[in-house]
């Protein structure tokens, strides 16, 4: 199977069979790996790799973390609201949505063009508008958390996948 199949099937699977109100991007960047960016229309999904100097890619691996909050959540509640708000096409989670999607586009530019420095205030301001989609998206332990690594040098960060908890 071709990464794209392998990430159709994945999709499929959790999507159709399984029922998860969820979109594509996990299936595909697992399928895909390293630092790409994914288009999903109607008409389909293209994939472009991300044109990022060696050097630029080896100082970004360095300044990124990654943090276990200690526990899981079930990400299904949240997104079924995020969901059902985009349906009813809720202005505020609707707009969140447009600004996330332009901010993914600038950070492209940022890594391209090697400016980490902007792309850590992207990616806080990112996170910014992610809170706007649904309520749990974050808890007040994650923003202890990330009140305390922004108070020690942190630019900028976001809970991975739906929210809730986990990374």
């Amino acid at each position: 199977m071709t990464k794209q199949q392998v990430a159709e099937m994945a999709s499929y699977i959790e999507i159709t069979k399984m029922g998860m109100p969820i979109g594509k991007q996990d299936q595909y960047a697992s399928a895909f790996g390293g630092l790409n960016r994914f288009t999903f229309t109607a008409q389909g999904v293209s994939i472009e790799p991300l044109k990022i100097a060696p050097d630029v890619y080896h100082a970004l691996e360095h300044r990124l973390m990654l943090f276990f909050t200690g526990s899981s959540r079930e990400s299904t509640s949240i997104l079924k609201h995020q969901r059902r708000s985009t349906e009813e096409e809720d202005r505020t989670v609707l707009q969140a949505l447009h600004h996330i999607k332009q901010v993914a586009l600038d950070m492209q530019g940022c890594l391209e063009h090697g400016d980490l420095d902007e792309f850590a205030h992207l990616l806080e301001y990112s996170w910014q508008e992610k809170r706007r989609l649904a309520p749990g998206l974050s808890t007040s332990f994650i923003d202890e958390c990330y009140q305390l690594a922004r108070e020690h040098g942190a630019t900028g960060g976001k809970i991975t996948g739906a929210g809730g908890e986990a990374f």
